[in-house]
């Protein structure tokens, strides 16, 4: 039926590199996608690299994903354009 198996909140925490609190955060906005296993909550490995490449602030190359600048977006319009860093190529 799976095949990898299903990640527990604090195995998502460790991986992602924030609390047990802010994984159970997630799921409850519907930020994150689990699964309930009695009390607790279970979450795939699948969804979880979903939910960060959705959050990703450059679009995967690989598909999938989102957010951020997309393909052809410049970012103009953004500031006031008096940095000297944001005119360098």
């Amino acid at each position: 039926m799976f095949r990898e198996p299903l990640l527990t909140v604090q195995e998502v925490a460790d991986r992602m590199k924030v609390t047990p609190r802010t994984v159970g955060d997630w799921i409850r906005h519907d930020k994150l996608r689990a699964i309930k296993v009695g009390r607790d909550w279970r979450v795939s490995v699948k969804d979880l690299e979903s939910f960060a490449n959705a959050h990703a602030n450059i679009p995967s190359r690989f598909g999938g994903g989102g957010g951020g600048v997309g393909v052809g977006d410049t970012g103009e319009g953004h500031g006031n354009g008096s940095d000297e860093s944001s005119r360098r190529n």
